[in-house]
């Protein structure tokens, strides 16, 4: 009977934790191209701040789907365990048990489905995250290559042009 009630004292204290840490905050800002520029150096410098920024981006947006599997887990798991709880009421209400476990039992799996529709919650807030996180870094992977764009179009030294593409990617 102690180690249900422990079991229920940690499943809540991760529940409250998942929660907490279910979200991040903040999303990349991708910066606006100067379309105007016609400064070589210029507009290697706009590219590149593009390029660091779809990086950034992308790693937000991979960050927010590796929360989405785990909550995605975590849901699932305390999801089996209000089941299992609610067929072991059933299994005692039948008889099988005594009936001072039935009022115990449904405790449990009151606290387990409780647990699991939290769950279910920071489940659908994390799902928003990414979903946010993945429309910044579509807007970054364009903002790239509009810089892109205007710097072939614009930069009329070959050389200089030359050099900002060779520039190794920043991630």
């Amino acid at each position: 009977m102690e180690f249900l009630y422990g079991l229920g004292i940690v499943g809540a204290g991760l529940l409250g934790f998942f929660i907490a840490a279910a979200t991040s905050p903040n999303t990349i800002a991708v910066g606006t191209n100067d379309s105007e520029s016609s400064d070589c150096d210029a507009l290697c410098n706009q590219w590149d701040m593009r390029r660091q920024e779809r990086c950034n981006a992308e790693a937000d947006a991979r960050a927010a789907q590796g929360r989405v599997a785990a909550a995605t887990a975590f849901y699932t798991v305390l999801q089996v365990v209000a089941i299992a709880a609610w067929i072991a009421v059933g299994v005692a209400a039948a008889g099988f048990f005594t009936l001072v476990a039935v009022p115990v039992l449904t405790v449990v799996a009151l606290i387990a489905t409780a647990a699991a529709a939290a769950a279910a919650g920071a489940l659908v807030d994390v799902l928003v995250d990414a979903n946010q996180k993945e429309r910044a870094a579509q807007q970054a992977r364009q903002a790239e290559a509009e810089a892109r764009s205007l710097l072939v179009q614009r930069c009329k030294d070959s050389a200089k042009l030359s050099t900002c593409l060779s520039r190794p990617a920043p991630c």
